[in-house]
């Protein structure tokens, strides 16, 4: 929406340093102290399959990889996980996106 946009890979990285290493995936879960309370959510491949991982928590940024340009950065965590991990996926897939005001 206007007024907001989807944070790029650096904004993520930036908020998770917030947090130490070892937990970062904790804080920002739901019920963690950052209230960013991030929720587990499904999942869908670029074939149209929703997987439902009650566990995976995964949000995308607006940052695109350099090589394939066909694929972004994508931040996740999962339930027995305390920490974030940071992989790159094909657009086509669908995931979360949490939207940053504009500042």
């Amino acid at each position: 929406p206007a007024g907001w946009h989807i944070p790029t890979n650096t904004e993520v990285n930036t908020l998770e340093a917030n947090f130490p290493p070892a937990s970062d995936g904790t804080e920002l879960k739901k019920n963690g102290s950052s209230g960013f309370d991030l929720i587990e959510s499904n999942e869908m491949n670029t074939g149209t399959n929703t997987y439902d991982d009650a566990d995976l928590m995964v949000v995308w940024t607006s940052t695109i990889h350099d090589d394939p340009a066909t694929e972004s950065y994508a931040h996740y965590t999962d339930t027995p996980t305390a920490t974030m991990g940071v992989t790159t996926n094909d657009q086509g897939w669908g995931f979360s996106v949490r939207c940053l005001k504009d500042y």
